[in-house]
């Protein structure tokens, strides 16, 4: 089995796939299934599979952009907690260093936050959805 394969349940290399499912959309609402199926990172039938089986699809936005502000932001205090060891002696400096280091700690503090507030969005949307999806 390849590395990028999931390691599928027993239930699932049973299931025959034997009935086809057409879908006809407007210009519109085709872009945006495409772009929720792009972001969710699955492929077509998984993504309806998972939107038929109640199954949330957790599609997170810039997670990229997220996760390099955060390398930033550890490098930031890496580098400020390597010259409060090796190059500091006086109190007075290794006071303003730790003040910089927990300038840059809470700044990190509001990126995580922001990401889980942007995961929430993602979540409400999606509860929308399945609410509309009921009436």
């Amino acid at each position: 089995m390849s590395k990028n394969k999931k390691k599928r349940s027993e239930k699932d290399i049973n299931r025959v796939r034997n009935k086809s499912f057409n879908l006809r959309l407007t210009e519109d609402e085709f872009k945006k299934v495409s772009e929720k199926i792009l972001k969710s990172k699955l492929n077509r039938t998984d993504f309806i599979l998972k939107c038929i089986e109640d199954k949330d699809v957790i599609i997170i936005e810039n997670l990229t952009e997220t996760i390099i502000e955060i390398r930033r932001q550890g490098i930031n205090i890496n580098q400020i907690a390597r010259a409060l060891n090796e190059y500091v002696n006086d109190l007075e400096t290794k006071e303003y260093v730790y003040t910089n280091m927990e300038n840059a700690i809470e700044n990190f503090t509001i990126i995580l936050y922001e990401a889980k507030e942007s995961n929430k969005k993602v979540i409400d949307l999606l509860c929308e959805i399945k609410e509309k999806e009921l009436e």
